[in-house]
């Protein structure tokens, strides 16, 4: 091969690296979550990130006019009265479109994910550590150095997953687990700043 043809193939090769990260750059967020960033009531947001880069749940931090009317009467049904901690719009990896309230019920916070055909995703129940069987206990204990801060037990149709925050290292953190006690994810949990674009 001539250096001309080296030339052209190594301009080849940057053109098309330099399409491949464009595109790369311009991923969407779906618009589920799109529609509650861009809306007036959104606070916070989180971005669930897998190892190999894929963002697999987007949950952004609303207020309560974001959701359903019909909500508030169900989640008086499915977790009981008390006073409303956080509402949330979230995308999950399944496809699953949901709204999700947080309350404090007898002490403890209680959590209802409902998809807007009101088909129930899970309803999360604040446990103690103490209060965690022994599987799953002793699946948080193999996370050497994690300190437990709020274990959330949720149980819907297609699951059940214990999740508990707090810190490793100094740094806070997640554990997932299932309802038998095996290691579903250990995330790290970052700050960060989102700019969205209301007006151009």
């Amino acid at each position: 091969m001539n250096r001309t043809s080296i030339a052209l193939a190594l301009i080849l090769i940057a053109g098309s690296l330099a399409a491949w990260q464009s595109q790369e750059s311009r991923a969407r967020i779906p618009d589920f979550p799109m529609k509650a960033l861009a809306s007036p009531g959104a606070s916070r947001a989180n971005f669930f990130i897998s190892r190999d880069g894929t963002i697999t749940r987007y949950a952004v931090h609303v207020g309560p006019e974001a959701l359903p009317d019909w909500i508030t009467k169900m989640a008086d049904e499915k977790i009981g009265k008390g006073n409303d901690l956080d509402y949330e719009v979230e995308l999950y990896p399944d496809g699953s479109e949901v709204y999700e309230i947080y309350r404090r019920v007898d002490g403890r916070e209680m959590q209802l994910s409902v998809h807007a055909d009101r088909s129930v995703k899970y309803v999360g129940r604040e446990l103690d550590p103490k209060e965690l069987p022994e599987k799953v206990a002793a699946a948080m204990r193999g996370v050497k150095g994690f300190i437990a801060e709020k274990c959330i037990f949720k149980e819907g149709p297609k699951f059940a997953e214990v999740h508990i925050k707090g810190s490793l290292g100094g740094s806070p953190h997640r554990i997932r687990l299932s309802g038998d006690g095996r290691l579903l994810s250990l995330q790290r949990r970052l700050p960060g700043e989102l700019e969205v674009v209301v007006q151009e």
